[in-house]
């Protein structure tokens, strides 16, 4: 529709800051310039609040929400509790610093007794009381010594280091009594390496690793060139060998002693 259809089809308008007036008393070009149409405003709803769902006021839509955070946290919270749980019960609970140390005390005294009265029933057998003398397996135990017999031949020497690799030595004879019950444990035909040796600096018989100790005085023959280490049948045969000699030694250590409660 042109310009001049619109003016002659309306009859009148509001003009801004006029009132009402009839279009035939304006120009058509003035009607162009200066006539200012009221269109009703209609208001933007896209920029207006949202409103909550029907039926659903904002105090619930708040709760509503809060109620799902508050289960998000409680699920995290059980999760992580179960991970603790699970971690410190592969450990001992003595290991955490949260339980009380008295009860931690009672927990190890009482696995302590349960694995001493294990040991007493596999190892002291036949022995009664407080006290349990033990050697180590393949040990004879006599008196306060446990007592080891070897069954392969070594020099002087080696033997001495064998008997050091299980936390002993070589026999060291401390009395006659020594002497006469330690033959009545091993082979009564076989000599053995003892820890008695020739001393060439001090021209003398002495035992293994005991400056300050005499030892059993044995009646040693006199000492003949390359025949500097002594074996032993028994309290009234020991004999100098060529300490490369390849015989059978003993091992001698003291007892170990267990108590019971």
């Amino acid at each position: 529709m042109s310009i001049s259809g619109l003016v002659t089809s309306t009859t009148q308008l509001e003009v801004s800051g006029c009132g009402w007036m009839t279009l035939d008393s304006l120009d058509t070009e003035q009607q162009i310039l200066y006539a200012t149409l009221r269109v009703p405003h209609k208001p933007d709803t896209s920029i207006l609040p949202s409103a909550p769902p029907p039926g659903l006021r904002p105090q619930d839509h708040v709760w509503r929400v809060a109620s799902v955070s508050l289960g998000i946290a409680l699920v995290m919270l059980l999760v992580s509790t179960l991970c603790l749980y699970l971690k410190t019960s592969e450990g001992s609970n003595c290991e955490n610093d949260w339980v009380p140390k008295v009860s931690c005390e009672d927990d190890l005294g009482n696995e302590s007794s349960a694995r001493l009265a294990a040991l007493k029933k596999e190892l002291c057998i036949g022995q009664q009381g407080a006290m349990c003398e033990l050697c180590p397996p393949g040990w004879w135990l006599n008196s306060s010594r446990c007592y080891f017999f070897s069954g392969e031949r070594r020099s002087w020497e080696a033997s001495a280091k064998d008997c050091a690799d299980r936390k002993s030595r070589l026999l060291v004879l401390e009395d006659e009594a020594e002497a006469v019950e330690v033959p009545r444990m091993g082979p009564r035909d076989e000599y053995f390496w003892i820890g008695y040796k020739y001393n060439m600096t001090q021209r003398t018989w002495t035992w293994l690793d005991n400056a300050g100790f005499s030892g059993y005085r044995i009646r040693m023959e006199k000492y003949t060139d390359g025949k500097q280490c002594a074996s032993f049948k028994g309290k009234d045969a020991i004999y100098s060998y060529g300490c490369q000699h390849l015989l059978h030694w003993i091992c001698s250590i003291r007892i170990f002693t267990l108590g019971l409660k």
